[in-house]
């Protein structure tokens, strides 16, 4: 997110006499990102790229007043770097398709932006489930954990993830089944510290955590349970009034799944009946693995804690992977396939990871 003074800083600069694509460009936009109930301001998007990136994919602001004049945010990107209490958590930025690819040179992290970063986090509201110096995460609403029986259950969810077992939805699903039952014997206690999250993991038969074999759609949220976020994501309404008309129109439109609709995060008119015959998650290793890469990358940048519970945290990042075969087999339908291909897959990843995870 671009903070008010850095908006006002670009905004002195006459950008359509440098590049004259911009003159009458809108540069900048509001978002809601899904763990702040006021607007953000973000750099435009034109489609998928900013508004100051050029053609030959460098950005304008670099190349005209330098790397340290580009907003903080941008600077960091491709990072997500989170604060929880006195720990940094670096992960990747999805929203960015050559990371979600795992393609280019080896990332570099710079510790002046981490730093840079940091200090901005300390001095801006503490989001819910976030820890203190004593790190405390509250599991479910009667149980929390402390740090570092937390970073042992992560371990737990991350190595599940990333098995070779069912798919991403089927691994899900045990991830899901795993936050009950602890949730659920910690109810005895309270509060769990690492040597009760090991008994408790080490006592824990794994065969009775896999789900019924079913069909993804069966076993992630359904397009109903997420419709009235895309709502909200993909139309302007304020958060003082709550969703507007436009906004349940727009959820109804996805349940109901015929006629066309726009989809601004996608930039087109997206034929819903043809979404509809979509199939939207075919059994293929590499589409798999990109889909627990995400999960994974969930999990390590801290996304979870930013929820009121973990439970809640994990039951978000199932919408989100609904919501990633939504708009995949958006994509598709936009590129006339009856199969979600890679770049389909992609493309679903970079729309929620912008526009929902947090």
């Amino acid at each position: 997110m671009v903070e008010p003074a850095e908006r006002e800083r670009l905004l002195a600069v006459d950008w359509a006499r440098i590049s004259p694509r911009l003159r009458g460009a809108a540069l900048f936009e509001e978002v809601r990102p899904p763990d702040q109930t006021e607007p953000a301001i973000s750099t435009a998007h034109v489609g998928e790229r900013c508004v100051f990136l050029e053609d030959d994919n460098l950005c304008l602001i670099h190349r005209v007043l330098g790397e340290q004049a580009k907003p903080l945010t941008c600077r960091r990107f491709p990072l997500v770097i989170t604060l929880v209490g006195d720990t940094a958590l670096v992960g990747a930025d999805y929203a960015c398709p050559t990371m979600v690819r795992s393609e280019g040179v080896p990332l570099q992290i710079d510790e002046e932006i981490v730093t840079a970063w940091l200090g901005r986090a300390e001095s801006g509201p503490t989001s819910p489930g976030r820890g203190t110096a004593e790190q405390e995460v509250r599991l479910s609403p009667g149980v929390r954990m402390d740090w570092d029986g937390y970073l042992l259950l992560e371990a737990e969810l991350a190595g599940i993830m990333g098995m070779d077992v069912g798919s991403p939805a089927f691994r899900w699903a045990a991830c899901r089944q795993i936050l009950a039952d602890l949730a659920a014997w910690g109810l005895q206690k309270r509060w769990l510290r690492r040597d009760d999250v090991r008994s408790w993991l080490g006592g824990q038969d794994r065969k009775t955590l896999w789900p019924e074999p079913a069909e993804e759609d069966r076993l992630l949220p359904r397009i109903e349970e997420v419709a009235l976020l895309m709502g909200a994501t993909e139309t302007p309404h304020s958060p003082a009034t709550g969703l507007g008309s436009a906004a349940i129109g727009y959820s109804m439109a996805v349940v109901e799944g015929s006629g066309d609709l726009f989809v601004p995060s996608l930039g087109a008119w997206v034929d819903l009946e043809e979404l509809g015959r979509v199939e939207r998650w075919p059994s293929r290793p590499e589409l798999g693995d990109l889909l627990s890469r995400f999960a994974m990358n969930y999990l390590h940048r801290g996304s979870m804690l930013g929820s009121p519970s973990l439970r809640d945290g994990w039951d978000f990042l199932g919408k989100c992977l609904t919501l990633v075969g939504w708009y995949a087999a958006a994509s598709a339908v936009l590129a006339g396939r009856r199969s979600v291909e890679m770049d389909d897959l992609v493309a679903g990843i970079v729309a929620v990871e912008r526009g929902y995870v947090p």
